[in-house]
């Protein structure tokens, strides 16, 4: 409005008001909808399903249900993509709601310091009496499928055995439809209480332990749903499948032996491959050796050296690895600061007397009483010099014998003269 008034030459001369552009601005942009929010739904629905056309969605489980099931509007958009439990911002909603408790805008830079770091230490208190209550707590069985439960209790974590045990209390709400076999894959077709006509697909390969299930709950959650529960129970098995748990929320996603590399040494295929890599390695050797006879003679002792050690360890059966020490966590590098780098301080000395530069005491209290260089002695000091026999007199007589000759005596700490007559 500034900038109008100031082309128009005031504001007197535009000719309309600030309220008036507002009012010409929402004008046009309820110009481009025709005929209300109604035209817009409609525009969707007609690209909604042309895209269904253009991609073949239209038989789809989770197209069907995009409508029927308003919280699984961001799961078909993620369908097929583990989220680890994340949905949309909860758990950055839920790390500020923590912050907030120690965190303010006037603390200072020591105070904002010291409380992070006791945000650090609640967060890890919170993590350790979580990990004790899931390892040395026991889950009470309230289901009548008490084998899956204590086996599900027995392998999540309490917070995931929480919802693990809600799927399964979900048992009981499907129907069974049908069921078929293809060679050793049985295609069980259930539905569930309330939606009738709602089909869901599920494969179960008892022999190899795996399950499929069209609503792809496992695929985001980590965890088997209730129509994979119920396969379970239609097919009389005591135990999760193995390829259904995901180590991230089990006990042991903790343990360090899980993340160690175990290696198989038997069988003809390692043994081929380590001595194909062991060939390779070995070629440099045998190109650098054969160049010279000095060079052969010292590389054919190594490999009779080498030889000998490995028949020795062979025979003794112990085969030393490093595997457990990439296992081990260490403290962190720590990064040096930004900035200037620290200056080397000088070392203080010690505070010594002005008068005999010795230290330990000052001229005040020093024992040393000698007189400073370049300054003149009193006078007074000239009588008792001459009681002591500290000061020569040096007389001097005419050779005369004239007794009108006056005495000479020259002071020698003083260097100044006194006649006497």
């Amino acid at each position: 409005m500034r900038y109008m008034a100031g082309v128009s030459g005031g504001y007197s001369l535009v000719g309309f008001l600030k309220k008036d552009a507002y009012n010409y601005v929402d004008k046009r942009r309820r110009a481009k909808i025709v005929d209300g929010d109604a035209n817009a739904a409609i525009v969707y629905l007609e690209e909604w399903a042309q895209a269904a056309a253009d991609y073949g969605l239209q038989d789809t489980l989770w197209w069907n249900q995009v409508y029927g099931k308003k919280e699984m509007w961001a799961n078909a958009f993620l369908c097929e993509k583990f989220c680890a439990r994340y949905r949309t911002t909860s758990r950055c909603e839920g790390i500020n709601s923590v912050c907030k408790n120690f965190l303010e805008s006037k603390h200072s830079m020591l105070e904002l310091v010291q409380n992070l770091e006791l945000l650090v230490r609640e967060y890890r208190n919170n993590e350790l009496l979580a990990q004790f209550r899931s390892i040395y707590s026991e889950s009470v069985l309230t289901t009548s499928l008490e084998s899956l439960e204590h086996h599900a209790a027995s392998v999540y974590t309490r917070a995931v055995f929480v919802d693990a045990k809600r799927e399964l209390q979900s048992v009981f709400s499907v129907n069974f439809v049908g069921v078929r076999r293809s060679l050793t894959t049985k295609v069980y077709t259930v539905e569930e209480y309330g939606h009738p006509g709602r089909h869901i697909i599920v494969l179960c390969d008892k022999n190899m332990g795996k399950l499929e299930c069209g609503c792809n709950f496992w695929k985001i959650q980590g965890f088997p749903c209730k129509h994979m529960f119920f396969v379970m129970k239609h097919e009389h098995l005591l135990t999760i499948p193995s390829s259904l748990v995901l180590k991230r929320w089990t006990k042991e996603a903790k343990s360090l032996d899980i993340y160690v590399e175990k290696t198989d040494d038997g069988g003809d295929r390692w043994f081929l491959l380590r001595h194909g890599a062991l060939h390779s390695a070995s070629r440099r050797l045998f190109f650098l050796g054969a160049q010279q006879v000095g060079l052969f003679v010292v590389a054919l002792d190594g490999i009779h050296r080498l030889c000998a050690t490995l028949e020795s360890e062979f025979a003794k059966g112990v085969h030393p690895t490093n595997s457990k020490a990439r296992g081990e966590i260490r403290d962190p590098i720590v990064v040096r600061t930004k900035g200037a780098p620290r200056g080397h301080k000088r070392k203080a000395s010690k505070r010594q007397c002005a008068n005999c530069n010795k230290p330990g005491h000052t001229k005040r209290t020093c024992t040393d009483r000698r007189p400073r260089r370049g300054k003149k002695a009193r006078l007074d000091t000239f009588n008792s010099a001459e009681d002591e026999g500290q000061s020569e007199e040096v007389a001097e007589l005419d050779a005369t014998g004239s007794n009108d000759q006056t005495i000479v005596v020259e002071e020698v700490f003083g260097g100044g003269a006194l006649h006497i007559p």
